[in-house]
């Protein structure tokens, strides 16, 4: 019969073994997100984070507000930026702790509402989940956004249980912030927010809880005010996500979600293959061990809780973007959500029996994790805005003049300032220097006047500047009428233009491609093409 000393030891060991287990996952998860942080090159939309991070606050916020573009990560990422510096590690490992921090506070979610088997199966899998990992490599908001959404899951569901004011508190504090990190976090709030109403009994509680949520959406009024009156705009700077929207289906697309929260099955508009021919069947799966563990912990109010805001989120998400503008980006704007679809599929997969059966869903999945990441860290377009500035780089001469457009600015700005290239930067309109939300051509062709202006300054500058030995790189994705204006311009007064590197130049992830137009070069261009 055991005894008192004999239970005391095993509970010990137990303890012991389970600190070993979350440290080695921990361990894993740090292992697959830190490699090629530095190998693969910033792609268009983490140069503008590093370039607007680098500003003067006031500056900064002033360049946000105009495209009512919440401003928590950006003001997480400057001091970091001063601290660590400006290199593709430094500014990427900023996601990485946001990452890691993340596993760590949805076992520890797992572990105090469910058991420590559950918190077990959603760290190790959210350690492997590769779209978990992607985020965690990409300098920009959503491994925040996945890490505040739960820990205001944790915080509403230690509210719930315990009534305590400091979670009472944290709830209001963590719904600011995600409403400050993105403006898509509304519809997670606003899950939240469903969640404990339907789940709360206790009336005091409940009234507490909304004055709490009130003062939270009080303090975010005048950003709201911002982001309605910029909500029409945003539909032009959206409009390239339009015909990816209307390709599917709301619940192909929600389908889509699910299979980047499983399987990091990579979203159509990346330039990056989804790997797995399985994946409809493996979605599949995936939903009905979620549904399985549902009706397994239908009477626990953390696994209610947790799906009234995961599914509430997304059918917000989702109705809006299907009636007004699509905002739902499967595999993006839906990584506050990824935590909560794990830990409610790892409620079905720790219940399953035989344990034998368990441990062979987790092995497939993180068999199928791997692969999805070897076929990601393999694939070459990762690096491609670097390699075509690099080449670029080792062509131009002190003196020489590069005029970036606005979809080639940033990245252009980061690296030639990186490099130390002894040439003057120029943005085509000037306004997306002042404005880096400034990216859509038809928010773009709707003051002409403006852009015609614009041409003739830039041609009158580089008049000026270039000297008899110099050249002028424009740098353009698409001959629309935005870059035929600066382009039809600048061949007038330099008609010795010569088109390089049209097709084999593509930028990074998305894989656009990159056409640069040399004007009056008199020495020999690139020798890599004709």
């Amino acid at each position: 019969m055991p005894t008192a000393d004999s239970d005391a030891t095993s509970t010990h060991q137990n303890r012991l073994w389970a600190y070993v287990f979350f440290l080695g996952v921990g361990a894993i998860a740090v292992a697959l997100r830190t490699p090629e942080l530095s190998s693969k090159g910033l792609w268009l939309d983490e140069a503008y984070s590093v370039v607007t991070a680098g500003l003067p606050i006031r500056e900064m916020l002033d360049q946000l507000n105009r495209n009512a573009t919440p401003p928590l990560y950006y003001l997480c990422l400057a001091p970091w930026i001063r601290l660590f510096g400006s290199s593709e590690a430094a500014v990427r490992a900023l996601s990485v702790v946001f990452s890691v921090g993340g596993i760590g506070l949805s076992g520890m979610l797992a572990y105090r509402f469910f058991s420590l088997r559950i918190a077990s199966v959603v760290t190790l899998m959210l350690a492997f989940t590769p779209m978990h990992v992607y985020y965690a490599q990409e300098a920009r908001m959503y491994a925040l956004l996945s890490l505040l959404g739960t820990a205001l899951v944790f915080s509403g569901l230690e509210y719930l249980a315990r009534g305590s004011r400091v979670s009472l508190m944290l709830t209001a504090l963590l719904s600011l912030l995600m409403l400050l990190t993105h403006n898509v976090a509304a519809w997670f709030v606003l899950g939240v927010n469903v969640a404990f109403m339907t789940t709360c009994r206790d009336r005091k509680k409940l009234w507490y809880w909304l004055g709490a949520q009130s003062f939270a959406a009080l303090c975010y009024l005048p950003s709201l005010l911002v982001a309605l009156q910029k909500a029409g705009e945003q539909r032009d700077v959206l409009a390239w996500f339009i015909p990816y929207w209307k390709a599917r289906s709301v619940l192909g697309h929600f389908m889509t979600s699910i299979g980047t929260f499983v399987l990091g099955d990579y979203p159509p508009y990346l330039a990056i293959p989804s790997p797995l021919a399985t994946a409809p069947f493996l979605r599949g799966g995936a939903l009905l061990l979620m549904c399985y563990g549902l009706y397994r912990w239908r009477r626990s109010p953390g696994a209610q809780f947790i799906a009234v805001t995961f599914f509430v989120a997304m059918f917000l998400s989702l109705t809006y973007s299907a009636l007004y503008q699509p905002t739902h980006i499967p595999g993006r704007t839906d990584q506050a959500y990824l935590p909560l679809f794990v830990l409610l599929l790892a409620l079905g997969i720790a219940d399953l029996k035989p344990r034998l059966l368990e441990g062979a869903v987790l092995v497939v999945g993180m068999g199928c994790s791997l692969i999805v990441l070897q076929i990601y860290h393999d694939y070459p377009a990762k690096n491609d805005s670097r390699n075509y500035l690099w080449e670029l780089q080792g062509n131009l001469e002190p003196g020489d003049i590069v005029v970036t457009t606005g979809l080639t600015w940033a990245e252009a700005t980061y690296y030639l300032e990186r490099w130390s290239a002894p040439v003057t930067i120029l943005p085509f309109p000037k306004a997306v220097e002042e404005h880096p939300g400034y990216l859509n051509y038809k928010e773009m062709m709707k003051n002409p006047a403006r852009l015609y202006a614009d041409a003739e300054e830039i041609a009158r500058t580089c008049q000026r500047k270039l000297g008899p030995d110099n050249a002028i790189y424009l740098l353009y994705l698409r001959p629309l009428n935005v870059n035929g204006i600066i382009a039809e311009r600048l061949i007038r007064s330099f008609p010795n233009a010569i088109q390089i590197g049209m097709q084999p130049f593509r930028q990074s992830v998305l894989g656009h491609p990159v056409r640069i137009l040399r004007l009056q070069a008199e020495r020999p261009g690139f020798d890599f093409y004709p």
